[in-house]
């Protein structure tokens, strides 16, 4: 599940996830999982997709649905989809 903090974390190291193995403090590096870390890039990918009207209407059906059950809820939605917007 894809939480806030997570999306804090990611964007507070601009989705440098080797930067955060790095200098990351111990609770940092506990918040987020390789796996984790993996399915926010995934996302945010399918936002930028999205976003740039490239996309079928079926893969933006199949990734609003994703959200909803990879997230904990429209606030973590809207940022992935805010974020997406940086990267």
């Amino acid at each position: 599940m894809i939480t806030m903090p997570m999306i804090r974390l990611y964007a507070k190291y601009n989705g440098e996830g080797d930067v955060l193995l790095r200098t990351g403090n111990p609770a940092e590096k506990a918040l987020v999982n390789y796996k984790a870390w993996a399915l926010i890039e995934d996302l945010l990918q399918d936002e930028f997709i999205l976003q740039k009207g490239v996309a079928s209407d079926a893969y933006a059906r199949r990734h609003r649905l994703r959200l909803q059950e990879l997230t904990d809820g429209e606030e973590t939605r809207r940022a992935l989809e805010l974020l997406s917007t940086k990267f």
